[in-house]
């Protein structure tokens, strides 16, 4: 028959036994989460570039159908007068990452919305859908704002 000591010894044991076990239950649970969320972090940030590159898509082919329309107006005796910014050129160039990133900072530093800007001066979402006349404009419009305050 076990001594109380004996038993006493085996109830600590078996204590210490069963605390490291769940510890290390915890630990493997923690190593398995990472090991889950790390993936989700890639697809969350996959997903990102693959919207960055379908709204390009999107947008370049808004500026087809746009200079396309332009095209066809001329054409037909109209020029242009009703849509100033319209490029009527059938393959306009799209504006340049410098000008984009200027439009950006100038519109940052004067606090402008940029987006409400680009929607209803130009129809367009981003300052890349911009073409290279109109973000030319757009940069010397903000420069003279920026000037004039």
């Amino acid at each position: 028959m076990p001594t109380l000591e004996i038993g006493d010894w085996f109830r600590t044991a078996l204590d210490a036994a069963l605390t490291d076990v769940t510890s290390h239950q915890r630990r493997q649970q923690s190593f398995t989460d990472n090991r889950l969320s790390a993936p989700e972090a890639v697809g969350t940030k996959l997903i990102g570039q693959m919207e960055q590159v379908v709204l390009t898509a999107v947008r370049r082919c808004h500026h087809e159908v746009q200079s396309t329309a332009g095209s066809e107006a001329q054409s037909s005796g109209d020029n242009n007068a009703d849509h100033p910014h319209r490029n009527a050129n059938s393959n306009p160039r799209l504006a340049t990452e410098k000008q984009v990133r200027a439009i950006h900072a100038m519109a940052d530093r004067q606090n402008i919305d940029l987006k409400d800007l680009l929607h209803d001066r130009f129809s367009v979402a981003s300052a890349k859908a911009l073409t290279i006349r109109q973000a030319s404009e757009l940069i010397d419009e903000l420069k003279r704002n920026f000037q004039s305050v």
